[in-house]
């Protein structure tokens, strides 16, 4: 693992490197940016850098505090998730104490805390303590998918960097690297929103089926059709049924483009331009509108938990009264 296996975001770290061999590493670091884009392949290279005895900003691979940290045994990492849907205060707890010990191997001690983005108010500001009050022997890497959930304390301690997108056509080159059909790879980059991680699991759990489901969201007339596929859909786990309505999402901002008369190549669903362009008759800009609203407190509340069937019954109904 090394700065080689990144895709893209060579800006950021061109700037993490030149910190690092400066010796001008803040206590705390914040990454954001989309799920799967890379930040926390960024992260572990970055923790690795700087427990390396060397020093030159980029692991070595070869010294004992790189083989300790890269089979996973480093004493003096730290690595901190949700459980459950959230980054509990007792978790925070755990974790200061344990960094409230002298480092064992190295000179410091390393924490990710991996979708910072889901601490809970208490979890927060018990961590917000720590970062006011750093060690000079302990770093925090904190990843997240964008900076409004966080506290606006917790990002003025943190030296921010945000991971952007990745462009089409470098992550299209990336998937076919990694033997993914050569006719798949533009589509599976358009649709993966700029991020690797998502497009190797649209490809791995063959994420272009639900899209089909996605599509016969847009040809619901009568009732029979809105009772057939309500059922299709709550029958699905619910993250699937969500990427179900991602999908819809973007056929209908691809809808949108279209109706604007905007080059075709901004469109997430390139392959079905000509489908999409045969459906805009019954889909108005502001039918199309009214549905994105529509479909956005339909995801609302299938998050908190709504029974599925009854949520996607009254969608339906409602996206044909549009």
């Amino acid at each position: 693992m090394n700065w080689h296996d990144v895709i893209g975001h060579e800006d950021v770290i061109a700037e993490l490197k030149t910190i690092m061999k400066q010796g001008r590493m803040p206590h705390a670091v914040l990454f954001i940016g989309s799920e799967g884009i890379g930040k926390q392949l960024v992260a572990r290279i970055m923790a690795a850098s700087l427990f390396c005895e060397k020093q030159n900003g980029t692991p070595c691979g070869e010294c004992f505090s790189c083989r300790q940290f890269f089979s996973n045994q480093h004493p003096d990492f730290f690595s901190l998730s949700p459980e459950g849907n959230s980054i509990k205060i007792e978790q925070i707890r755990q974790l200061q104490g344990e960094i409230s010990l002298s480092p064992y191997l190295a000179d410091k001690r390393i924490v990710i805390i991996d979708k910072a983005e889901l601490m809970t108010v208490q979890s927060a500001n018990s961590l917000l303590k720590t970062l006011e009050e750093p060690q000079g022997d302990v770093i925090f890497i904190l990843l997240a998918h964008s900076r409004q959930s966080l506290l606006d304390t917790i990002l003025s301690r943190c030296q921010v960097f945000n991971f952007q997108p990745l462009k089409v056509s470098v992550l299209a080159q990336a998937l076919l690297s990694k033997g993914i059909d050569k006719d798949k790879v533009d589509i599976l980059a358009r649709l993966s929103d700029g991020s690797i991680g998502k497009a190797l699991e649209l490809w791995e759990k063959n994420g272009l089926q639900l899209r089909k489901q996605a599509i016969e969201v847009l040809d619901c007339i009568d009732l029979d059709d809105i009772w057939r596929v309500s059922t299709a859909l709550s029958e699905l786990e619910r993250n699937r049924l969500l990427e179900v309505l991602e999908y819809l999402s973007m056929l209908w901002r691809d809808m949108l483009v279209l109706h604007e008369e905007c080059n075709g190549e901004l469109i997430y669903n390139i392959d079905m331009k000509e489908i999409l362009n045969n459906k805009s008759d019954a889909w108005s800009t502001r039918r199309l509108l009214a549905a994105l609203q529509l479909l956005s407190k339909v995801r609302m509340s299938l998050k908190s938990n709504a029974n599925a069937r009854l949520a996607m019954e009254s969608f339906l109904l409602k996206l044909r009264d549009l």
